[in-house]
């Protein structure tokens, strides 16, 4: 993670940090405090991985969906973040190899 953004709290809130990608590329990951945990602690220079949608924008694109979909309209996502897992709202950490889920999405 390079650097840390304020929250958007306009609408659902999200919890925003930057990314750099293994091809130097810089992405915005935009998740959903209101549905998914926030990820805490998280200060630049952590490891961050995830699954999300990304969209391209003019900025360069933005990842988003990085929780569970509670109505089902979008595969769940997820942040994993320091060992701990962030995809629901829930007051549980669920360690990553508990879950089952597939790694989709490193950011050195």
């Amino acid at each position: 993670m390079v650097k840390l953004l304020a929250d958007d709290n306009e609408g659902s809130r999200h919890q925003r940090f930057l990314v750099r990608l293994a091809g130097g590329e810089a992405v915005l990951v935009a998740h959903n405090v209101d549905v998914g945990r926030r990820v805490e602690p998280l200060r630049v220079g952590d490891g961050v991985e995830f699954s999300g949608e990304f969209e391209w924008n003019d900025l360069g694109g933005v990842v988003h969906w990085t929780h569970h979909d509670p109505i089902g309209r979008h595969p769940d996502g997820w942040v994993k973040a320091n060992g701990k897992m962030y995809y629901q709202n829930s007051k549980t950490h669920i360690p990553f190899s508990d879950i089952g889920l597939q790694h989709k999405g490193s950011v050195l």
